[in-house]
């Protein structure tokens, strides 16, 4: 409610109706209204003035924002952390790849983007990775960060067409300087040059000394230049710290946290307190007195505890151990509540910038969701602000110099990153393999989101049928021996076309008939050219994204299992062909197990399938004269096999159900 000045009391105690009539007034202004918070009160005090986007004191706000976020980073475990976490799950170990309608071409652009990734550092010091995860960090801790393009080599301070082209870093300081004086013009703002349409066409950049001096300014046209920002208004030119909200928050932190740390170090200084009627010690010496001298007939004043030790202490004394509660509960509280705004500031969740041992699974799938949205949100910010632009011109300047020829769309292509935080693998996988059945998704899309080429990895599985496939010609063994992903499809029964006035089959005669005759069947023209995945290849492409997925757990057999298994074999071939067990499968399954291959999970659910439904067989009468059953049973690993096949299925479900 409003409150009279001094001058209306004053007027109100000789006329008290004016003062009445001006309260009254004076309510009618503030509680009528459309919005309160466009009018100040007593205890609120008005906003700043409105200002736009840039202004004369843009330059010494953004430069104080600087040196606080540099401190901070160098200084504050948490704001470093965060940074390099944010470039480590954003980026990552990132590429590209070509996508111009010719795989030859496309491979010629990605061998020579790779290569000059390597030396794209005009000093020399680092990758174009490498750049890119500082160019990351710099935007995000100092505002914005920018990078010349220029030539490797130049000749009288003109750079060589010939040479390669490089990119030369420049720090946010050293754009425009620490300082710029204020002028009239509206062409210049913090190190922009702007024409009188607003557009930018040069940049002032500085080069810094040891002493921390700026000299030697040079403008460098806006097409040579590029600047990387997030900028938070539409007129903004330079980026800001986006720690700018939450830098006093943080010095607040470390100041509380040096007073607490004092105040924990003052209570382990202190063992014991003696307390007595007088409040003072009118005989120190006597409160730790065991009544017993020394050499010399002196009272012993004991410095240390010592086991079952008896302390004598004056009438009304009395001796306490020193306890604290240091640091409280409170204390942790407001630790949280500084590191929750300090995420916000990054607009990233709680949980994965500090803790998310006090967050249930469902928060913390949501957490890491939330997380992704804003990394895939930064890359797009670097793939239109830096990687495209870096990219179509190096890929551009090596076709003009004829080192990789020409295509229509040769900046068309993509970027990949390292697959999203998850702490589902299992469940996400299994997610991933319903999609790709139901064709809802891609193997494209899916070894993307895993950071992983759809293309390479293909060729890459054709390439090992192709080596397994001569393999087994050489050995003269069947390749599903090398490994069951490599076990031929068997070619589809032909379906018998419907002939009016046939019988029907009763449900309950279907697969109870004997394995029918071939015979030749005319088959039906195909009415769509489309090719359909088969099952083989489809389960081929599902075990090879699983495998990706699941690294954290151990898939080769045991020692245990090999020397089953090659008992097996060795037992099998001294047998004669009527009492030989194991079926080809088997036989194949041994083999992987002695190579000590990384078997599919798919591969050792069917083992503990096999392994539930043959224990019964070491009952039979044969198991003992090692017959077909034991055979059998060892051939797939034995008890080993069934021991290690129950802990990976136990393992791969708990990684299904995010456990």
């Amino acid at each position: 409610m409003p409150q009279l000045n001094l001058l209306e009391k004053a007027i109100s105690t000789i006329s008290p109706s004016f003062g009445i009539k001006r309260l009254a007034d004076k309510c009618k202004l503030t509680e009528f209204n459309r919005f309160a918070a466009a009018y100040p009160n007593r205890d609120r005090r008005p906003s700043r003035p409105l200002s736009g986007g840039e202004g004369y004191t843009a330059t010494f706000e953004r430069i104080e924002l600087i040196k606080a976020a540099r401190e901070l980073e160098d200084n504050n475990p948490i704001i470093r952390s965060i940074l390099l976490k944010f470039s480590q799950y954003a980026l990552g170990n990132f590429r590209y790849m070509s996508r111009t309608g010719d795989r030859q071409i496309d491979q010629m652009y990605e061998d020579y983007w790779m290569s000059w990734c390597k030396r794209a550092d005009f000093f020399g010091r680092h990758s174009f990775q490498t750049l890119s995860h500082l160019a990351l960090r710099s935007t995000l801790r100092d505002g914005d960060v920018g990078f010349v393009i220029t030539r490797e080599n130049s000749e009288n301070g003109i750079p060589n067409p010939e040479s390669e082209i490089r990119l030369q870093s420049v720090e946010a300081d050293r754009i425009g300087g620490n300082f710029d004086n204020p002028t009239s013009s509206q062409n210049y703002i913090g190190g922009v040059m702007f024409d009188d349409n607003g557009r930018a066409t040069a940049y002032k950049v500085y080069r810094r000394t040891q002493g921390v001096a700026y000299v030697a300014p040079q403008e460098i046209p806006a097409s040579s230049f590029l600047l990387i920002y997030d900028p938070l208004r539409l007129d903004e030119v330079r980026g800001r710290s986006h720690l700018a909200s939450v830098i006093n928050y943080c010095k607040d932190l470390h100041e509380t946290l040096d007073a607490e740390n004092m105040a924990v170090k003052n209570a382990a200084f202190r063992t014991m307190v003696v307390t007595n009627n007088l409040g003072s010690a009118d005989d120190p010496a006597s409160y730790f007195n065991q009544g017993e001298t020394d050499a010399y007939g002196n009272l012993m004043n004991l410095e240390t505890m010592q086991k079952g030790q008896i302390n004598y202490l004056p009438t009304g004394a009395e001796m306490k151990m020193f306890e604290s509660g240091r640091p409280s509960n409170a204390f942790h509280g407001y630790v949280d509540m500084i590191i929750h705004m300090i995420a916000l500031a990054f607009n990233l969740p709680y949980g994965f910038c500090y803790d998310l041992a006090k967050l249930g699974g469902p928060t913390v799938r949501l957490e890491m969701a939330l997380a992704a949205r804003t990394f895939r949100r930064w890359q797009g910010i670097l793939e239109e602000k830096f990687f495209d632009r870096v990219k179509n011109i190096v890929i551009a300047d090596a076709i003009s110099r004829g080192i990789v020829p020409p295509a229509k769309n040769f900046m068309t292509g993509r970027w990949i990153y390292p697959s999203d935080p998850t702490i589902d693998v299992g469940r996400d996988s299994q997610a991933n393999i319903s999609e790709f059945k139901a064709g809802l998704r891609t193997a494209s899309e899916i070894y993307g989101s895993k950071g992983e080429d759809y293309e390479e990895a293909l060729r890459q599985r054709a390439y090992e049928v192709k080596y397994a496939s001569e393999l087994s010609k050489e050995f003269e063994i069947p390749v599903e021996s090398i490994s069951e992903a490599f076990k031929p499809n068997p070619s589809p029964m032909p379906q018998m076309p419907e002939v009016s006035g046939m019988p029907e089959v009763a449900e309950g005669d279907k697969g109870a008939e004997e394995e029918p005759e071939q015979v030749e069947i005319p088959r039906a023209k195909r009415t769509s050219s489309n090719k359909s995945v088969s099952l083989r290849e489809a389960e081929m492409i599902l075990d090879a994204i699983e495998m990706q997925s699941i690294q954290d757990i151990d898939l080769t057999p045991s020692d245990g299992m090999v020397d089953a298994a090659k008992a097996a074999l060795r037992v099998r071939a001294e047998k004669p062909a009527s009492e030989r067990g194991m079926t080809q499968v088997g036989i194949a399954r041994a083999r992987d197990i002695i190579g000590k291959k990384r078997l599919s999970p798919r591969t050792w659910r069917r083992m503990k399938a096999f392994f539930d439904r043959h224990e019964v067989d070491k009952q039979g009468s044969s198991w003992d004269e090692q017959g077909r059953g034991w055979q059998a049973w060892n051939g797939w690993g034995g008890d080993a096999g069934y021991s290690r096949a129950k802990k990976i299925v136990a393992q791969l479900n708990k990684l299904r159900d995010g456990e």
